[in-house]
């Protein structure tokens, strides 16, 4: 009789342990000691606060100011270099709101190509011109003054726009109709070189460009009615 009553105290011990080693590990209201509220715990880096401050003054603007844009794209380019700066539900949330944005970097890209080929058009026809009467058309040398001059009206017009604008826009989804104008952008000098030496005619350039912004989507004022960043 004692030992089957130890053996029922034994027993009983040893459930008893189980089951408060269950309760205790599994317990939702098991208070941990120095944990931080919940609200702490998501508010953004302050760098992130920045970035969503300066992205919503861009909220329903009918012209978003390009230039601003730009650098907003390469602010989220190095915030999302460090996910423990810029958690990924921030990163893929603040970067759909940039892409609508973005689709005004697009349109303005376009316009900038039409105006680039003015001047490069310019320069074609009379490095045609002279080629037409020259004896050796194939290695004929191109004035350095008809160059220069075409240079400088791409310096002066857009380049530098383009260049900055192509540099957001082929961060895009590739294959998309803002990557697809953001890569005529990415390779205008090679394409004009290409044309001035009649590897690739100004014809289908144009084409090119035309059937890239007819894809386009009109630009519509953006509103930011997503809480994506947690700042005061």
């Amino acid at each position: 009789m004692l030992i089957k009553h130890l053996w029922q105290v034994s027993l009983y011990s040893f459930a008893l342990i189980l089951f408060t080693g269950c309760t205790d590990s599994s317990s939702p209201t098991a208070a941990t000691p120095n944990t931080q509220p919940a609200s702490d715990q998501a508010k953004s880096h302050d760098r992130v606060c920045r970035f969503a401050e300066q992205l919503l003054a861009l909220e329903k603007l009918e012209a978003p100011e390009t230039a601003t844009l730009r650098y907003l794209n390469e602010q989220w380019r190095e915030l999302n270099l460090n996910r423990s700066v810029f958690p990924l539900h921030e990163a893929t949330t603040s970067r759909g709101i940039l892409s609508e944005l973005n689709l005004a970097l697009a349109h303005e890209t376009v316009a900038l190509l039409r105006e680039a080929m003015v001047s490069v058009s310019d320069a074609y026809e009379k490095i045609e011109g002279l080629r037409r009467f020259s004896r050796d058309p194939e290695n004929m040398k191109v004035p350095d003054s008809i160059i220069r001059t075409m240079v400088n009206n791409l310096e002066n017009c857009c380049l530098s726009a383009i260049n900055g604008n192509a540099t957001s826009l082929v961060r895009e989804t590739k294959g998309s109709p803002m990557y697809k104008v953001g890569e005529l952008g990415y390779f205008i000098n090679r394409d004009v070189n290409a044309i001035l030496r009649n590897e690739l005619a100004l014809s289908e350039y144009t084409k090119r460009l035309e059937n890239a912004a007819d894809a386009l989507p009109e630009f519509v004022p953006v509103s930011m009615n997503i809480t994506w960043a947690q700042c005061n």
